[in-house]
């Protein structure tokens, strides 16, 4: 009776045991279809150690995968058990002899993500059954335990048969016939525009995935639950950039980018956009080089660029405008002419600046007396005043702005006959009675322009050197005159007319 005891206590320890690691198993294995982001693949997975240079022209059929730790019904990084089923053969190209094989479940650099002991299958032959029954054609399973707690930077995932071919030695061969794929996520960026001096970096993306940048290497910022985010660069962080990438990522694996150019926006300044030329200016430009020209107007403008940053570093100022003397001859009095200037550093160009040279109208005879005959007379005894025997007809055209002065001068020189100088002068008589002597430059009227564009300086004018109360210009002669019946003299009178006042 002891005896018998003994055995039941024993059996009925093993059955509990038993029952207890059948248990344990059946709930590791509880595994669930791949229904999302799975499909069939062929194609070489390449790595270091992928040595072999074996071609397949057939692959194994994916029939399905499953797996625990599914989220949405694919694979996440909870994910601990995949089961691939699949069916077929698999054919070297160019009738190689597969010597051994295994599958195996691969990261997107072809390294295996399988924790469990892989044996190899020993086979020979070009052409190998993977599937189950005589022809492969029954579906066959393989369980893999897997790490995928680095799923973000292991996806894409392959279900790859791995095997060595008598003529590649010990190299590998690694060829895909799954794929375990990832999602694109497409984040956007709303800031706009990003310049080099950007130090927020705002957009959207998919809720609870991280957003970090080329280059970064902070810590990345996590979407809201609102979809958005913000991201804090520090500063100069985008100096010298042209663009900027960002990439969004989440724990499975699924990532996407978004590239926005980095601006490095250059603003042009002018004190002066426009510009009054003197008479003085027009004479000058109009002789000058484009090189000349284009400077003389930055410095009367006081064109400058600045960067981003404010400062003016590696800026210059520039016109695409050429021929700019000849385009200024052909500008009519009070007229204007417009040359666009830019700033750029070489790479980075402003909008354009207009600056405006307005050309002087002029002002000028309209009309000169080209001679004037004060007479025949006989020899004076004495100082004796001779008044023209024509009117004087001396007139200007001013087409500057309203308010532009003009100042009128006359010389005249001696009278001569042959080798005799007559003993006198012409003279300028006011309308007030001063007079004076045009031996020297006097002036003889001034004023500025009105509404009307032309004056007639010797309208009013008399020639009766009598009649003291108007303006005339007068032949003063002095006793001593050689003369004959036939001797004439003659002289000339110069005119000027000016904008400013003679010193």
């Amino acid at each position: 009776m002891r005896i018998k005891r003994v055995v039941i206590f024993i059996l009925f320890i093993l059955m509990s045991v038993g029952i207890t690691l059948n248990y344990s198993r059946v709930q590791a294995l509880a595994l669930s279809t791949v229904t999302s982001n799975v499909s069939s693949y062929g194609g070489r997975v390449y790595t270091a150690d992928d040595s072999g240079n074996t071609a397949l022209s057939n692959y194994p059929t994916f029939v399905n995968a499953q797996a625990d730790g599914l989220i949405n019904g694919r694979i996440s990084k909870d994910t601990q058990n995949i089961t691939l089923t699949f069916n077929g053969n698999m054919t070297t190209k160019g009738g190689e002899t597969i010597n051994s094989y295994h599958f195996d479940v691969l990261d997107r650099n072809g390294n295996t993500v399988a924790t469990n002991t892989l044996g190899w299958t020993t086979v020979n032959g070009s052409s190998i059954t993977v599937g189950g029954g005589i022809f492969g054609t029954n579906n066959k399973t393989q369980s893999f335990t897997v790490n995928l707690a680095n799923l973000k930077d292991q996806m894409p995932l392959y279900a790859a048969v791995v095997f060595k071919t008598n003529e590649d030695g010990a190299g590998l061969n690694k060829y895909a016939f799954a794929q375990f794929k990832k999602n694109t996520l497409t984040p956007k960026i709303t800031t706009d525009p990003i310049t080099q001096a950007t130090e927020v970096i705002e957009g959207t993306g998919t809720a609870g995935s991280d957003i970090t940048y080329d280059g970064y290497s902070g810590d990345p910022v996590t979407v809201g639950a609102d979809g958005k985010f913000k991201m804090e660069l520090s500063k100069g962080a985008l100096s010298g950039k042209t663009s900027i990438t960002l990439i969004e990522s989440d724990d499975m694996g699924d990532s996407g980018t978004v590239t926005s150019a980095v601006t490095n926006p250059i603003t042009i300044e002018a004190e002066k956009t426009s510009i009054d030329l003197s008479s003085s200016d027009e004479s000058k430009l109009e002789s000058m080089s484009d090189t000349d020209f284009i400077s003389w107007v930055k410095d009367q403008a006081v064109l400058s660029g600045k960067n981003v940053f404010g400062n003016s570093d590696g800026i210059t100022i520039k016109t695409d405008s050429t021929g700019l003397a000849a385009a200024l001859k052909k500008v009519a009095d009070n007229g204007s002419m417009t040359i666009d200037f830019y700033a750029t550093d070489g790479s980075s160009k402003s909008e354009t600046k207009t600056i405006t040279l307005v050309k002087p109208g002029t002002v000028k005879f309209s009309a000169v007396s080209d001679s004037i005959s004060f007479g025949t007379h006989p020899v004076p005894t004495a100082e004796a005043i001779y008044g023209p025997t024509t009117a004087w007809n001396v007139a200007i055209s001013d087409t500057r702005s309203t308010g532009s002065k003009w100042y009128l001068y006359a010389t005249a020189t001696n009278l001569v006959s042959g080798s005799h100088t007559l003993p006198g002068n012409l003279v300028y008589r006011s309308a007030s009675g001063q007079s004076s002597n045009l031996t020297k430059s006097t002036l003889i009227d001034q004023g500025e322009r009105d509404s009307n564009s032309g004056t007639t300086v010797t309208d009013g004018w008399t020639t009766d050197p009598t009649d003291k109360s108007k303006a005339g210009i007068f032949l003063d002669t002095q006793p001593g005159v050689y003369a004959t019946s036939d001797t004439q003299y003659s002289g000339t009178i110069n005119w000027t007319l000016s904008d400013v006042p003679e010193p």
